[in-house]
């Protein structure tokens, strides 16, 4: 619920890195692709299921559902 009500909150603050939404910091992408390897997912996977560009262009938004399909996934 919290990524529609910051919409109209991005342009004021924090500059935005992408256009209309920030991204994850490189830290958090790190973070993404360990738990990733680790559990055996490919990153591959996690960019068709979440529609990324890649893992280093991750949208903030996104971190938290990314890190919580890795943790259900995992042996």
């Amino acid at each position: 619920s919290a990524g529609t009500s910051q919409a109209g909150n991005e342009s004021r603050g924090e500059p935005a890195r992408a256009a209309g939404f920030r991204l994850a910091s490189e830290k958090q992408c790190n973070l993404i692709k360990v738990r990733a390897d680790r559990a055996g997912v490919a990153e591959s996977d996690l960019i068709r299921r979440f529609n990324l560009e890649s893992l280093d262009t991750v949208p903030g938004a996104s971190v938290d559902a990314i890190l919580e399909y890795i943790s259900k996934v995992a042996p």
